[in-house]
């Protein structure tokens, strides 16, 4: 990860610092995404944050996250983008990247150089990836040298759908959940632990040698893809703050 620098921006008598966030920034960070995002929304959240940028792959010390922050000269936070470190494999070749998350700024803080300032600072890294950007952010993207690899499919099951509903009601509107519910939003039951003679059961605890011995082999049916390690694993959905997997 990137280490502290300066910009000039908003007013040439002003500085704004570009630096990597600490969990010092917490408050700060709950407080920056309710005003960018909505009051709710989960990077409002303390276990969240802690969580998706205090990860196991975050490098530097343990009161460093993945991620840099954009502050003024007061010290209020005008910015954020967040980060996953990986390990990509690109035909058996492997390759040190980030997945990117949460690019914002403030909308007093934007078309100042201060997005910019922080992506170029993010950039120190050999390899960034985004995915499921917002449409403002996908230009900007395109515009600071990304290149779009293609589209890809995910398979999303959705276990409650009731309840998916009840948060887009309170979060969003009665109208966007009749939408979903008129566009055939799935109503089936939870999967079940039998389906076409496999058995699934639930494992807290796993063999990480043996499946990462079994990664190893999996890894090399596919030209590129990102580190499954028991590692990641454990990170992504084991140590899940909400979901239970």
């Amino acid at each position: 990860m990137p280490t502290v620098t300066s910009i000039k921006s908003i007013n040439m008598e002003k500085r704004t610092t570009i630096r990597r966030a600490t969990t010092e920034d917490i408050l700060s960070l709950k407080k920056f995404f309710a005003e960018v995002y909505y009051p709710k929304h989960i990077c409002t959240e303390e276990k969240h944050l802690l969580w998706h940028f205090g990860n196991p792959f975050c490098v530097g010390s343990l009161q460093q996250l993945s991620g840099i922050v954009a502050t003024d000269q007061g010290g209020a936070l005008l910015g954020f983008l967040g980060a996953v470190p990986t390990e990509l494999y690109i035909r058996k070749k492997k390759i040190f990247s980030v997945w990117l998350a949460n690019w914002i700024t403030k909308k007093e803080a934007r078309g100042k150089g201060v997005g910019t300032g922080i992506l170029k600072e993010m950039s120190r890294n050999r390899l960034l990836l985004a995915s499921s950007m917002s449409r403002m952010a996908f230009p900007l993207y395109q515009k600071r040298g990304f290149t779009v690899l293609g589209k890809y499919s995910r398979l999303i099951y959705i276990h409650n759908p009731e309840k998916i509903l009840s948060v887009v009601r309170a979060v969003h509107s009665n109208e966007v959940a009749r939408l979903l519910e008129s566009r055939q939003f799935a109503t089936r039951n939870a999967v079940s632990n039998k389906s076409n003679n496999i058995e699934v059961e639930w494992n807290k605890k796993f063999n990480e040698k043996e499946w990462n011995n079994a990664w190893q082999e999996i890894r090399k049916r596919f030209s590129a893809t990102t580190d499954r390690t028991s590692k990641y694993i454990h990170w992504r959905f084991l140590d899940h703050p909400y979901t239970k997997y």
